[in-house]
Order: C-alpha cells, then structure tokens, then sequence
C-alpha cells in the first residue's frame, strides 16, 4: 500500500471517493416537493495522515485528525485533503531522507510551494 502522502495529486483523485450529502430546499410552489439544491463532499483524514470513512465499522475507531468539507466540487475537497496531508507529514518529518527517497520530497514539495501561489 502507498502512503497518501508519497502519491501524486493524480493518483490520490484517482483511489479516493469523497463522502456526499446532498442539501434540499422545499418548493416554491408546492411544500411537498423538495429540490436538490447543491450537495456537500467530504474527506475525513485520520491521524496518520490516510482516507478514512469514520462511519464505517474498520474506521470508527480510527482518531480523525481533520475533515475537509466543500460545497463547490469533489475536485476541490481531494485538494484541499492532500494539501493538507503534504503540510502535516511535512511537519511530522515524514519527507527526511532515512524515510522518503529524494525525487519524492522534491515533487511533494514543489506541488506545495505551487499550491500556495
């Protein structure tokens, strides 16, 4: 298994699914009917910097360190999540070299200091 945060944006947008909730507003017209108004996407990361789903069984237990809420797009929810998770496992030193090769810190950190502009 590769670690979130050694994979590039590409492959993290590929491998996770965002958690969605839609939001409804009542008709205009008619207060039986509801209409799908816009929705939520969601990206919970747990302390060790991975995906998880808090409400399943396998990750109930598992300490969420932050969750990611958009309402614009899913694309906008996996990039502030793996933004994140470059900045945190830079702060936790993950991207010393006895851990992560060269090249890999160099690319995370250039798709850092690139977000950030």
């Amino acid at each position: 298994m590769k670690y979130t945060w050694l994979m590039t944006f590409e492959e993290f947008d590929q491998k996770f699914r965002t958690q969605n909730f839609k939001q409804y507003a009542d008709d205009y017209f008619s207060l039986s009917k509801k209409h799908c108004v816009g929705c939520h996407y969601y990206l919970t990361i747990s302390a060790d910097l991975e995906i998880i789903n808090p409400y399943t069984n396998k990750d109930k237990q598992k300490k969420v360190l932050k969750t990611m809420v958009s309402t614009s797009s899913i694309k906008d929810v996996k990039q502030q999540a793996f933004e994140f998770i470059i900045a945190k496992a830079l702060e936790f030193g993950l991207f010393d070299e006895s851990i992560c090769p060269k090249e890999i810190k160099i690319r995370q950190l250039n798709y850092e200091s690139n977000s950030l502009h």
